[in-house]
């Protein structure tokens, strides 16, 4: 299990134990995000297929009347973990959260409070268990985050301008070390060219990797697309770039078309479950969160060029 999936299982069961629906969580929390979520991104949450942002966790946790401690909580013992010694109950964490959102705290503390807890959890989670005293000390931290309930838009901006810059800095820091990735943008009759990934963060993705030293990111495109689908590609255009919000990676989106047929296979197994060619309606469902830029060069592409949808 990753923090991703655990958070997930908790919005979902807090949700669905208040009989609210995707739709009405993520109108409530436009107010306190700047914009509401759509059923999908709700639903990409619930699946544990995207990560948080501590400002996030924190509106959610208001959203669904609960706090981020119970977001963040794993099971005391199930096939998926095993936390020895952590034995404080549910009602003993709330009352322990609750003690601490009235002391005084601020945007920058919780956010690297968070930030830590979320590091442990997602060690603990990949290795399925941990010591007793990593136990203790992580449920220890888990009571300490506060209950949001009240929380005033201000405090809210608070968090989302500490969380932002927290971000710009890790954004920043990463860059230095990181190889950018090249996605590839294949359009063809057929649609658009989409691979289902096999760990799902995302679920579903262009056809993509990281540019090797010394490699342009045009040649890494078409290394990637050859190797993870078979096709030998042309490469056009620079769509554009950005620092990816969840991973914190640059991407750089090259348009691209089949240099000779439309034949397509998986062939990187261990990365990539499924390849197809998408339709632009079924792109828009499969990746919710697409690239403004990526989005608009495949409208123009597939609506205008006549896209049959038809899969391959």
């Amino acid at each position: 299990m990753r923090v991703e999936e655990l958070v997930g299982r908790h919005i979902g069961a807090e949700r669905e134990a208040q009989h609210m629906t995707q739709e009405e969580l993520g109108r409530r929390l436009g107010p306190l995000l700047g914009r509401a979520w759509s059923r999908q991104a709700v639903s990409a949450a619930e699946k544990g297929s995207r990560q948080f942002t501590a400002a996030e966790l924190v509106a959610i946790a208001y959203a669904l009347g609960t706090n981020v401690g119970r977001l963040l909580t794993p099971p005391v013992a199930s096939d998926d973990i095993s936390l020895p010694g952590a034995s404080i109950s549910p009602s003993d964490m709330r009352s322990a959260a609750m003690e601490y959102s009235r002391t005084e705290n601020t945007a920058a503390a919780m956010a690297e409070t968070i930030g830590r807890i979320v590091d442990q959890l997602a060690t603990i989670l990949e290795t399925g268990s941990a010591t007793a005293q990593t136990a203790e000390l992580l449920w220890h931290q888990l009571h300490s985050l506060p209950v949001l309930e009240p929380v005033t838009p201000e405090q809210m901006a608070a968090w989302q301008a500490e969380t932002e810059r927290r971000a710009e800095t890790r954004d920043r820091t990463m860059r230095v070390h990181l190889q950018p990735i090249a996605a590839a943008i294949v359009t063809s009759p057929h649609g658009v060219l989409i691979g289902r990934r096999n760990d799902r963060t995302p679920p579903w993705t262009f056809i993509a990797g990281e540019v090797e030293p010394g490699e342009r990111a045009d040649d890494a495109a078409i290394r990637e697309t050859k190797e993870e689908a078979g096709l030998e590609i042309v490469v056009g255009e620079r769509i554009g770039e950005r620092v990816h919000p969840a991973t914190g990676r640059t991407m750089i989106y090259l348009a691209a078309e089949p240099r000779e047929g439309t034949s397509i296979f998986v062939g990187d197994r261990a990365e990539l479950a499924e390849v197809r060619w998408a339709s632009l309606a079924e792109a828009e469902q499969l990746m919710p969160d697409m690239f403004g830029p990526v989005h608009e060069y495949l409208i123009r592409e597939l609506e205008e060029g006549g896209d049959d949808g038809e899969g391959a």
